[in-house]
């Protein structure tokens, strides 16, 4: 089995759980920090879906905020939703936003998580 490297910034494909129940579905989703960064055993990964209902917490993606490819459908990092998860889990890369929309994007975490 080949590992793969993932980095703060990757979007990925994985399986990600339902806020409301304890199933679990392949998502998408963009890691925000790798095990050095918050000396977890995991990636930390907040939920990418497409733009609906703003809760609030809701980091808009924009064509510029990526490094090659972009998403089909307008899309935003759901801040209210983090969790971890093992690399092993993550079925493929999509594709990865530029460091400065990462930077932005961290900067908002902080900002949702110290409301």
């Amino acid at each position: 089995m080949i590992r793969r490297e993932y980095k703060a910034g990757d979007i990925v494909f994985g399986p990600f759980p339902y806020v409301e129940t304890a199933d679990v579905k392949d998502r998408v989703f963009l890691i925000i920090g790798t095990p050095n960064a918050f000396r977890a055993w995991g990636l930390m990964i907040s939920s990418v879906s497409s733009i609906g209902q703003d809760d609030g917490s809701v980091y808009e993606l924009n064509t510029n905020d990526f490094k090659g490819s972009v998403l089909p459908n307008k899309s935003g990092v759901r801040m209210s939703v983090l969790q971890t998860i093992e690399t092993s889990k993550i079925r493929r890369k999509a594709t990865e936003i530029t460091g400065e929309t990462l930077e932005r994007i961290l900067n908002y975490v902080n900002d949702v998580l110290n409301a």
